[in-house]
């Protein structure tokens, strides 16, 4: 069965370190961009902005970020600021002709160097059955916690 699986990255346990080629997003500026991003995924992703940020997404809960290539997402992780006392590293995706190239790591290692620098603990929830997450997250250092 397929259930969801916690983990959880400290700065002892931490393996990354921040990335220059990634930059924050501004995902309501550019939602046309993070629009065609979803799209190359699936062309039945389409969604207006207003239901993008219908549940709540604001950049004071949710910050994005993205490794461009020509102007366009190619790779995309974001920080869910859910707690006063931990973050999440969510929303981690890429391309698929953009795989394999070290993308994921690269977005997810950044995301949590921030959340630890901001005195936070790291956490991600991965579906059971998403091995390449799962092993992933642990290259970074995160360790599972139930």
């Amino acid at each position: 069965t397929v259930m969801d699986i916690r983990f959880q990255c400290t700065k002892d346990s931490f393996k990354g370190a921040s990335h220059s080629c990634i930059m924050e997003f501004d995902a309501n500026e550019n939602f046309e961009q993070l629009s065609n991003f979803y799209v190359s995924f699936d062309k039945n992703l389409i969604f207006t902005k207003e239901a993008y940020f219908k549940g709540g997404i604001t950049r004071e809960l949710w910050n994005d970020y993205v490794i461009l290539d020509n102007g366009k997402i190619v790779s995309r992780a974001a920080i869910w600021k859910y707690s006063p006392t931990a973050w999440e590293v969510a929303a981690v995706s890429t391309l698929p002709e953009h795989r394999c190239k070290g993308y994921g790591e690269m977005l997810v290692s950044h995301c949590t160097a921030i959340i630890l620098q901001n005195g936070k603990v790291a956490t991600c929830t991965t579906d059971s059955q998403n091995i390449t997450m799962r092993n992933l997250i642990e290259k970074v250092g995160f360790i599972r916690t139930k």
